[in-house]
């Protein structure tokens, strides 16, 4: 049986962030719901050095907590994020400066996947470049209307290579799709989103459905939910199905081991 309230993911080791970033992620707590919330509405939440800092901490603070279930990522405001800020001038400082944020960025996107809870995105508006790649790696992505996710790298003379978006958009939208839309910078508005299974609803509200579905889960063993996002992101990579065969029993009897499971199995006998 496992530890559940052990942290799942290394310590960060970053230095302590400049009060720049302390408020350009915002942690609410509702009981077993965290909200992480971007929180540069005068910049549609474009992301700079700070932003990705104080992510990674944040990160880092919801794997830490033992009452943490399930996750929620939203930009405050009227866009979820236009992805990397054009008009920040460290973003284009000396090329070993530069590789030396992009690791520290490449680390933020790993957390996000590590995050041993689901991380269900509420995405309103533009989700641009860096935004979509963020959206991309959440567990579920619940959608406004006007949600539309652009990715526009080759328009600017980069590569889609970024925060792991070529790795996820082919395995959520298929190959064909996701090299359509990456070598021609099309955007994915709502009700393409939704009919190629990129997000599972659209809502006016996105945030507060999207808390309303991870206080849904929440109800469920935490295990569970554990255990089922690691089967789902070892499947992406398995390289056989005995080997996954193995996980998934592995992970049957994890779970089989547990209070919760315990309960439901007396709760059904009960019933019977």
């Amino acid at each position: 049986m496992t530890d559940s309230t052990a942290p799942r993911i290394a310590a960060s080791g970053l230095p302590p962030l400049t009060p720049e970033a302390a408020d350009t992620v915002l942690i609410e707590r509702a009981g077993p719901v965290t909200t992480l919330l971007l929180n540069r509405p005068e910049r549609l939440n474009a992301a700079n050095t700070e932003l990705f800092a104080r992510l990674t901490e944040a990160l880092h603070e919801v794997d830490r907590d033992p009452d943490c279930a399930v996750v929620v990522l939203t930009g405050a405001g009227r866009a979820f994020s236009t992805g990397k800020d054009m008009k920040a001038p460290q973003e284009f400082a000396a090329m070993e400066d530069r590789a030396q944020r992009s690791r520290r960025v490449f680390q933020t996107v790993r957390l996000l996947r590590d995050l041993p809870q689901p991380v269900i995105a509420a995405v309103r508006g533009h989700a641009v470049g860096a935004g979509f790649a963020l959206a991309a790696a959440c567990d579920l992505r619940v959608i406004a209307p006007d949600a539309s996710f652009n990715p526009v790298f080759t328009d600017i003379g980069m590569t889609p290579g970024d925060l792991g978006l070529s790795f996820h958009l082919p395995r959520l939208i298929g190959a064909g799709r996701a090299a359509h839309v990456l070598y021609t910078a099309t955007p994915v508005l709502a009700q393409q989103a939704l009919d190629w299974g990129l997000a599972s609803e659209i809502t006016a509200d996105p945030r507060a459905r999207a808390q309303e579905l991870a206080a849904d889960l929440a109800r469920r063993s935490a295990e569970s939910l554990r255990q089922t996002k690691e089967l789902l992101g070892a499947s992406a990579s398995a390289s056989s199905l005995h080997d996954h065969l193995l996980l998934e029993y592995r992970s049957q009897v994890i779970c089989g081991e547990t209070a919760a499971h315990e309960r439901a199995v007396q709760e059904f006998r009960s019933r019977r």
